[in-house]
């Protein structure tokens, strides 16, 4: 099913986290058009998280349920929540994507890294949202391009890339986080994120001929 990203943010029922896209100067803030993380938090200062830079930035958008599929160019991203907290991003294989924090010199938001069973885990410290995010590569490359300025950074970005492909995990730490790094099989995700979405359609009357209404309904419910 097309999906608007202008219209409809792409999240997830109980998620503070939401990607949609956003046009130049959206209310009032100093950016260019293009497909954002946002959240939704009412604590935030700014609703802006992140910018979501691809190869090309011309993208089509699909949903089915369980996942967003997002195409830009010659490459295809997939987009799951399976849980609130957590948001899964594929690449296809040869596929780039950076992580634009958008830190320009705000108090108190950086990115550092932690080692973790000698995996790169970055923990995105972020201010403005009044939150923490914790990123890592399940598969793929992850790397770090930061400029300090005493307390703050002038930009923090994360370059994720995979000649195979790479598998990018999000997870929203609003206290302290515990350390796990967890593994996610995406494809058993998007099934049951699909499966959840089509057990509450149920509670919708169907409508023949605009079926695609019903699970609209319920999604954005």
């Amino acid at each position: 099913m097309k999906f608007n990203l202008s219209e409809i943010p792409f999240s997830r029922f109980g998620s503070y986290m939401a990607v949609a896209e956003l046009p130049a100067h959206w209310q009032g803030h100093d950016i260019a058009r293009g497909l954002y993380l946002k959240t939704v938090s009412g604590s935030a200062t700014s609703p802006l998280v992140a910018k979501l830079i691809f190869q090309d930035n011309d993208f089509s958008a699909d949903i089915d349920g369980g996942s967003l599929s997002l195409c830009t160019g010659n490459d295809t991203y997939g987009f799951c929540y399976p849980d609130p907290d957590t948001l899964l991003i594929r690449g296809s294989a040869g596929s780039a994507m950076t992580l634009d924090f958008m830190t320009e010199n705000g108090p108190y938001d950086y990115i550092y890294e932690r080692k973790i069973d000698g995996k790169s885990v970055y923990v995105a410290n972020c201010y403005k949202n009044n939150t923490t995010f914790v990123i890592w590569a399940q598969g793929g490359e992850i790397s770090l391009e930061q400029r300090w300025r005493e307390q703050s950074s002038e930009f923090s970005r994360l370059k994720i890339s995979g000649e195979g492909g790479f598998l990018l995990v999000i997870k929203e730490t609003p206290a302290e986080w515990d350390g796990a790094v967890e593994e996610y099989d995406f494809e058993a995700c998007r099934k049951a994120v699909a499966g959840e979405l089509s057990a509450f359609c149920k509670g919708y009357p169907e409508i023949p001929g605009y079926e695609y209404l019903s699970v609209l309904g319920a999604y954005i419910n």
